[in-house]
């Protein structure tokens, strides 16, 4: 696969780079030296250009994912089906750009003149209006979504633009459900959404992306591949409540934006009881049920996230779910499901006896009998304890702390390839 170097210098050339006509005949957007700009990440350089049919966004993949082009004909599918026009429309091409002569894949998109989601809020936080009115929006959306049975994969301020400022451009959009007040009026700004980089996208059919998420955004007990536990309900729920508080405390920002985040970070999601920030919002009256929504949702199992409308409807209703700690097992915390309350045990009990009578018998049977009993006790067991909220504490801190273990390996590895070049130097 290409390097992020190579994909820039054969954006030099459109005319010999792209096989689409629309990008070899447009020229890209470049920096002082006359080099085309390429905003890089984990997988991809993202490119802009312009020509005579418009202005397009190019990512370039620099990484090999075989379910990939599977993951968006299912999406594009769904989409003819069940439109929302906030996705933007995308092309995959497998073969778009010849890079150091070889074929690569690229996704096309229009470009959005839009703002991330984090730019268009530092900009109007101070606007309690607006504010409620991106949050009404972003309910809207994200029921829509639910309804077409779609999920973005990979919601975080990055990939979440906002149309800025063009009001009479604007679809009309439904308010979401109320928690505390009236919606806002009808004269009031209402801002329309646009999600990109949808490559973590599920839809019917799609097969399970290989990434997690944004950390400051995806459920604590997310991993690559879960999608059956609707991977958008938990980010929804974040910016949801983040864009409700910055509502009445705009000042907030100041102390919680890390230029990587909407307000929350993964600190506050892995262990919202020693949150500060979510100290905070609990003590207002009016965004407590909210805060508490999103308590329950960090604490509990990824699998029982509910929907950001179901989460509005129950608050609207005065339902204000409830949490265990994260630091102690709750009063429920030994509750299995019944079938491993009444089938297991059973189930062991009955091979304990066959074992009994199998030794008499065949002592080679009954020995294989009452290890397989043993196996299964001891299987229930360990099934009850990771339902305990201590055991899933300590199992997110762990992957926390082994993420953090190779960043550290990672930038170790990059301070010794410095010493190595000024070395050389």
């Amino acid at each position: 696969m290409p390097t992020p170097g190579q994909i820039q210098e054969a954006v030099q050339f459109p005319a010999t780079a792209f096989r689409d006509p629309d990008l070899a005949a447009a020229a890209p957007d470049t920096d002082a030296l006359g080099l085309p700009r390429a905003r890089t990440g984990a997988v991809a350089a993202v490119c802009r250009l312009a020509g005579p049919a418009g202005e397009w966004a190019v990512k370039v993949f620099t990484d090999a994912d075989a379910s990939r082009a599977a993951r968006y004909a299912a999406l594009a599918r769904r989409l003819r089906a069940h439109p929302v026009p906030e996705i933007v429309p995308f092309e995959l091409q497998e073969a778009g750009i010849v890079v150091d002569g070889r074929a690569a894949p690229l996704v096309k998109m229009p470009w959005q003149d839009a703002l991330p989601l984090d730019r268009y809020v530092a900009r109007h936080r101070a606007d309690a209006v607006r504010m409620r009115a991106l949050a009404d929006a972003w309910a809207d959306l994200l029921a829509r979504m639910e309804a077409a049975d779609i999920a973005h994969g990979d919601l975080q301020h990055g990939n979440i633009l906002v149309v800025d400022d063009d009001v009479d451009a604007l679809p009309e959009v439904r308010s979401g459900e109320a928690l505390n007040g009236a919606a806002p009026k009808a004269s009031a700004p209402r801002p329309v959404f646009r999600l990109v980089d949808l490559d973590a996208a599920v839809a019917p059919g799609a097969p399970p992306p290989s990434e997690a998420g944004h950390r400051n955004y995806a459920h604590p007990d997310r991993g690559a591949g879960d999608v059956a536990a609707h991977p958008d309900r938990f980010p929804a729920l974040v910016v949801y409540t983040a864009l409700r508080a910055l509502e009445g405390h705009p000042a907030l920002w100041h102390d919680h934006d890390t230029g990587e985040n909407l307000l929350f970070r993964a600190d506050d999601l892995l262990d919202p009881d020693a949150s500060p920030l979510v100290a905070i919002l609990a003590g207002d009256a009016a965004l407590a049920p909210l805060v508490a929504a999103l308590r329950a949702a960090a604490l509990g199992p990824l699998r029982r996230v509910p929907p950001l409308a179901a989460v509005l409807s129950d608050l609207a209703a005065g339902r204000v779910p409830e949490a265990p700690s994260a630091r102690r097992a709750g009063p429920h915390a030994h509750r299995r499901s019944r079938m491993e309350a009444a089938a297991l045990p059973v189930l062991a009990a009955a091979l304990v006896a066959a074992a009994v009578v199998g030794i008499a018998a065949t002592p080679a049977a009954g020995a294989v009998l009452a290890a397989a009993a043993l196996m299964l006790l001891a299987a229930s067991a360990v099934v009850g304890a990771r339902r305990l909220p201590l055991a899933r504490h300590r199992r997110r801190v762990g992957a926390e702390r082994r993420r953090l273990s190779g960043d550290i390996a990672a930038l170790d590895e990059s301070l010794e390839q410095s010493d190595r070049y000024m070395a050389l130097d």
